[in-house]
């Protein structure tokens, strides 16, 4: 995946609660709503949360798998934006 025309986002979970930071990098990051502190990872959007819940089947650290992500360790992952829902 070109990840320099695509947003990247680190998702970091606490490991204590459900609490959920999410932090948009790249230039794609200008217009979009999705960065931000959610008290659950059901509170970010759909496409956000089933790509996290493919990549925490994965063993850490993982390889990157292309329009996916990868897993970082037990509660970071990258998550890779397909460039079809920034700024939603």
């Amino acid at each position: 995946m070109n990840i320099a025309n695509n947003a990247v986002y680190l998702v970091s979970f606490c490991n204590t609660t459900e609490y959920v930071r999410i932090v948009c990098i790249g230039i794609e990051c200008i217009d979009t709503s999705i960065t931000g502190n959610y008290t659950s990872i059901t509170k970010a959007p759909d496409w956000m949360q089933r790509k996290v819940a493919t990549l925490a089947m994965l063993s850490w650290p993982s390889e990157s798998i292309d329009n996916l992500g990868e897993r970082v360790d037990e509660h970071t992952y990258w998550v890779y934006d397909d460039n079809k829902s920034v700024g939603q």
